[in-house]
């Protein structure tokens, strides 16, 4: 049996949700605890093994992203336990950090160092990142001046350039253009291709996230409610969560 590299042990998470931005700002500066309680997670359970290729599947707003956040250490649950073996990429928004007055080129560097490139490593994908990205003859421009999905381009490829353990993959495959984002999809299946990277992705997109994942895990109201193989796990969502939720509307 391949080992666990990451473990959720009930796993709850819980936010405040405020009527007004008045509330939410005397509840932060008073510490009380007005507005709304909303569990967002009720108790995550499971395992995923190195070399797994596992897609979240559940509404909008089912916890996914949140689940996406605590899975790669950005917030951290109320209660119950993770434990995540080997180094982390997470992937939660592209464009994220990026400085608008700076060029691409400096952009580029500045998250290398984020990501713990070494100089060499940075200049030695430099060329790489860019060419994926088309971004060649645009590296000099300041970000301001490129288009969202140009960015979006730069921060996939640059996420995606070299192997981690784990990547935590929440984003959408909106890159400009459907030629591009079966690239970015033949990229992600390269880079699991050997079975060292587990992947886990939310499924935004079932097309591609269909080329991707073998396991699928269903959220709804809080919970694991399935956990199996992809299509099996699309099949329950399609036949029971999202069934379901149409005819308690």
């Amino acid at each position: 049996m391949r080992e666990v590299v990451i473990r959720a042990d009930n796993i709850v998470k819980s936010y405040r949700v405020y009527k007004t931005n008045w509330q939410k700002i005397k509840s932060l500066l008073l510490g009380l605890k007005a507005g709304r309680k909303r569990n967002v997670l009720r108790g995550i359970n499971f395992e995923i093994h190195k070399g797994e290729k596992v897609g979240i599947i559940g509404f909008p707003y089912s916890g996914k992203t949140t689940l996406m956040k605590i899975l790669c250490g950005a917030i951290t649950p109320d209660s119950g336990s993770l434990e995540v073996s080997g180094k982390v990429t997470a992937v939660l928004n592209y464009r994220m950090g990026f400085k608008a007055e700076m060029s691409g080129l400096e952009n580029y560097r500045l998250r290398c160092k984020l990501l713990d490139w070494s100089d060499d490593q940075a200049a030695e994908s430099e060329d790489a990142v860019f060419g994926f990205a088309e971004l060649e003859n645009e590296k000099n421009l300041p970000m301001k001046q490129y288009k969202k999905w140009r960015a979006s381009r730069l921060g996939f490829a640059i996420y995606t350039e070299r192997k981690p353990d784990i990547m935590i993959y929440d984003e959408s495959f909106s890159l400009g253009s459907k030629q591009f984002s079966d690239e970015a999809v033949h990229r992600l299946k390269k880079l699991t291709a050997d079975g060292d990277t587990t992947l886990v992705m939310t499924v935004n997109h079932r097309e591609y996230a269909g080329m991707l994942c073998e396991r699928g895990i269903v959220i709804h109201k809080g919970k694991v409610v399935y956990d199996g193989p992809y299509e099996e796990a699309l099949a329950y969502y399609d036949n029971n969560v999202k069934t379901s939720s149409v005819q308690n509307k």
